[in-house]
């Protein structure tokens, strides 16, 4: 008690005020001890009488004996089932694995943040289940449910053509008709480009129809973007106002003569999005005096230029500032590919009426929901769903949907159980193995392998258990893994939270920030794939 006693208290830490029930009781404080006494820093090796080697090992012994009894108490003190919520990604993967539907949980009012714990969002005891979340679970349902199963097209009507559609840049109705008139004569009105100025943003960017249905759509922009010598490039950035969402970004280096077209796919809602467009960079405006833009149609940057507007480019032609020059937007969707249809067919009935075929299709949703063989119990009560719904004349097709919404808020689904009601067992059953393994690597529900696997009781086995670790890493659903550990245990999200002085560090902006996150993810990946060890970390650069 010299050290840590109520004469000396180094480093604010006193032993003689823990508790004496070591290992129920002061548990991080207890294993601190142990840990320096393991490592030979306590007592110092400068005290005047030190314990020998076995005295020192017989107290670990006794603290570490003592951990284990608590940890064995407080296990039997726990119900014989334990329940892990989903978090919001695993939800948002498990959605897309089961039902083939891209749910965006960060959508505005779609689903509530997960609660952190010293950075950590995945400790069960801290996802807590509030009246919120269920309305939200029911909400979310309602919209995956309706994407998967839209409304079917009227019998005999037309057959409706896939959704998609383009457009210039600058069409001929945004041009005045003096100019108009001038292009035509000249077979230029269909090749007008719209320039984007640093921090400008392309004013014409909405889709001329509305969506037709919730979904993956799949949006193109044809553009130049010319950089100046030793200048940034310029950075094209997509946002979705509703959403408040960056949908994408990329610099973009293109001669005027030859642009480019860069594509990404985005899910969206029904209706009609609110799309910006901007040249996210830093730079001069060609804003006149008088405040108004100079939404002036483009053709070529050797034209002459509005007295009160910049030079574009130098004597030499080169741009003199990074700038955007857009050709068209093309656009199509939504987007569902082949093994997607096959997910919604297994659980929507081919006939309408035909309960033993709602039978067999929500056997399936909820055996494939919950993870574990369901009870014909668990069954008969979502098709007692659907019966209640016909009786209410419903529509088949919306009372069936009924039935799966129930599965998607059950506690099965929307939980992680492991354990049994009726016997009271210590390790985990090979269902249980398969899904804590896929949650853990890949934020997911098990795929077929885990599910074969665990059915002929094979995952206890440790040689087939490295095997699937291994082949688990290899797959590309990994990085979800390496992408989320890492930003959680290393606090990515808080990079950025404080922005550097802009006078010591003029070159810093949002897109060196995505760099060192992504550096620092990319990173932690080569560690994971690699088996390299903790040292790297240690001495990383």
């Amino acid at each position: 008690m010299k050290c840590h006693g109520p004469d000396a208290a180094k480093g604010d830490f006193r032993i003689d005020t823990l508790s004496k029930r070591v290992g129920t009781e002061n548990t991080p404080q207890w294993l601190e001890i142990m840990d320096r006494i393991n490592s030979g820093e306590m007592p110092p090796k400068k005290a005047q009488k030190r314990p020998s080697a076995d005295e020192s090992a017989g107290v670990v012994a006794w603290i570490a004996a003592k951990m284990k009894e608590g940890e064995a108490a407080r296990m039997a003190a726990r119900g014989r089932v334990s329940y892990n919520r989903l978090t919001r990604d695993e939800y948002v993967n498990t959605v897309r694995d089961l039902i083939g539907v891209h749910y965006d949980a960060k959508d505005p009012g779609a689903m509530l943040d997960d609660p952190e714990w010293h950075g950590f969002e995945r400790i069960g005891s801290v996802l807590t289940l509030s009246p919120t979340n269920i309305d939200r679970y029911i909400a979310a349902a309602e919209v995956i449910l309706n994407e998967a199963y839209p409304e079917p097209p009227a019998k005999n009507s037309k057959p409706v053509p896939p959704f998609g559609g383009s457009k210039r840049a600058v069409e001929a109705d945004h041009i005045s008709e003096r100019h108009r008139e001038r292009l035509r004569e000249m077979g230029l009105l269909d090749k007008v480009r719209y320039e984007m100025w640093p921090g400008d943003m392309f004013r014409n960017s909405l889709l001329k129809d509305p969506l037709p249905e919730a979904g993956i759509y799949e949006i193109s922009y044809t553009l130049s973007g010319l950089k100046p010598e030793n200048g940034r490039a310029p950075h094209l950035k997509v946002y979705e106002a509703k959403l408040d969402r960056v949908l994408f970004e990329q610099d973009i280096v293109a001669p005027e003569e030859q642009p480019i077209t860069v594509t990404f796919r985005a899910h969206l809602p029904k209706g009609r999005p609110t799309i910006e467009v901007y040249n996210d960079v830093p730079g001069p405006s060609n804003t006149p005096p008088s405040n108004r833009h100079g939404n002036v149609p483009f053709i070529s940057t050797k034209m002459g230029r509005i007295p009160w507007q910049m030079k574009l480019t130098d004597e030499e032609g080169k741009p003199r500032y990074p700038f955007l020059i857009l050709d068209s937007i093309a656009w199509r969707g939504p987007l569902v590919t082949d093994e997607e249809k096959k997910l919604r067919e297994d659980y929507m009935p081919r006939e309408d009426g035909n309960l033993e075929q709602v039978r067999e299709c929500l056997a399936t949703l909820a055996r494939r929901a919950f993870r574990r063989p369901v009870t014909a119990e668990e069954v008969d009560g979502f098709v007692g769903i659907v019966r209640k719904e016909l009786a209410a004349k419903e529509k088949f097709r919306d009372a069936v949907k009924t039935g799966m919404l129930a599965i998607l808020c059950s506690k099965s689904f929307l939980f992680i159980a492991e354990g049994d009601e009726t016997a009271n067992r210590a390790v985990l059953n090979d269902g249980e193995i398969a899904s804590r393994l896929s949650y853990f690597l890949w934020d997911t529900m098990p795929d077929a392998g885990l599910v074969a696997l665990a059915e002929q009781g094979k995952l206890r086995d440790k040689a087939e258990l490295s095997k699937q670790v291994a082949r688990m890493l290899a797959d590309a659903r990994s990085a979800r893994f390496a992408d989320s550990f890492a930003t959680q245990w290393l606090r990515l999200r808080k990079v950025g939270m404080f922005q550097p002085d802009k006078k010591l560090y003029p070159t810093y902006d949002k897109a060196l920030e995505n760099c060192m996150v992504a550096e620092t993810k990319l990173f932690f990946r080569e560690v994971l794939n690699s088996g390299l060890t903790l040292r790297e970390f240690l001495h990383s650069d």
